[in-house]
């Protein structure tokens, strides 16, 4: 998340403060901010607990707090601070497998319009064609 919320931080002007000139993974910059050390799910826990006032997560991230009744607020960003379209995530199956048919029924099964829609229901952006198709990584 790092890699994306600090281009909208910097693009505004405001990663030199929130950094308090410090380059960490997992440490508290200032008496209010943070950089999460496991998961995203500690941002909203933090602003449960008054340690810090915002933060930027994932949608689903503020979707999974909202259903666990945390009282949280969310702006969505514009669409100029989305970095949609740099995002990815990727999955694959293992060649030495134990289990190479299940593997392939479920990469078989996210390429459906099932799947993409029970992504979609997370707050996901479902995939287009051309990022369904299996490849090789480099």
């Amino acid at each position: 998340m790092q890699f994306y919320a600090r281009k909208v931080l910097e693009r505004h002007g405001i990663w030199p403060a929130i950094t308090n000139g410090q380059a960490c993974v997992s440490c508290q910059t200032t008496e209010r901010n943070w950089f999460t050390a496991v998961h995203h799910r500690e941002t909203p826990e933090r602003i449960r607990d008054d340690t810090s006032d915002a933060g930027i997560v994932w949608k689903t991230e503020v979707m999974e707090s909202l259903r666990q009744g945390a009282q949280v607020d969310a702006v969505e960003l514009p669409a100029a601070d989305s970095f949609r379209d740099e995002v990815s995530y990727a999955i694959g199956a293992l060649e030495n497998s134990r289990h190479k048919e299940n593997a392939a029924a479920y990469l078989a099964f996210l390429a459906t319009a099932a799947a993409q829609d029970a992504y979609g229901k997370f707050g996901f952006v479902k995939a287009r064609s051309d990022e369904l198709v299996l490849k090789p990584i480099d």
